[in-house]
């Protein structure tokens, strides 16, 4: 069993150097953006933009949660990400979109024009800096995603997904325990390539044990963090193995 300290916090504390260094760069390229963008609004369930729209524009999440999926010949769905507040949304080296975008939440963009963004990119450093730190941020959680639906359990996909999530509210300033989840357990089972019933009994086992608590359906509490990296690094139960 792999050795967790009793002090366990998130990997990406509030105060670490990595969560300051990358507010700061998303902050200086985000005032670059939005001076060259428009900001706009769009409800829950709204289409950002379709699969195979024609890519004319890159998009600044400012406020809310988008869902980013392809839809299969057979129907089904496969959600690649969720973005939030600072990432970027849209980039692609293809003339069109690959996937759809939706919101999950009200959301603000800012909505920039592909043209414009690559235009400024030649003479504004901080800009350049932070499309490279997206597209760094894509490949490096395209990567995690086929670790994930290659080789993890259905427990393991689930614990990493809320260690993920973890780490996403302490970027946002919060202390990690306490998760909002933006996304139904619907999003969560197609991003995690799993049915419904299988997220719901990994997330019943979870509650069951002591690891998490359900408040409510969009907010999950972590009460044993160090458990969760545990199950999510492969350490896992055999009770809790799916």
């Amino acid at each position: 069993m792999r050795h967790v300290d009793p002090g366990y916090e998130p990997a990406l504390s509030g105060n670490s150097g990595w969560n300051r260094a990358s507010q700061r760069r998303r902050a200086a390229g985000g005032g670059a953006l939005a001076a060259i963008g428009t900001v706009l609004r769009r409800a829950p369930k709204d289409t950002i933009f379709w699969e195979r729209d024609p890519a004319d524009h890159v998009y600044q999440l400012i406020r809310g949660s988008v869902c980013i999926y392809k839809l299969l010949p057979d129907g089904r769905r496969q959600v690649a990400r969720f973005c939030h507040a600072g990432d970027l949304v849209g980039l692609t080296g293809d003339s069109w979109y690959p996937y759809t975008a939706d919101a999950l939440t009200e959301v603000s963009v800012v909505r920039i024009r592909r043209a414009d963004l690559e235009a400024r990119m030649e003479t504004e450093r901080d800009l350049r800096r932070l499309i490279l730190h997206a597209i760094g941020e894509e490949l490096s959680l395209a990567q995690n995603q086929l670790l994930l639906l290659g080789r993890k359990s259905a427990a393991e996909r689930v614990a990493s997904f809320f260690r993920a999530m973890m780490e996403q509210a302490v970027r946002d300033g919060g202390d990690g325990r306490s998760v909002t989840l933006p996304m139904t357990r619907v999003d969560i089972a197609d991003f995690l390539g799993l049915t419904h019933e299988t997220v719901c009994r990994a997330i019943g086992t979870l509650k069951s044990q002591g690891i998490i608590a359900t408040p409510d359906p969009h907010r999950v509490e972590i009460r044993a963090p160090e458990a969760l990296e545990e199950i999510a690094e492969g350490d896992v139960p055999e009770k809790l193995c799916a």
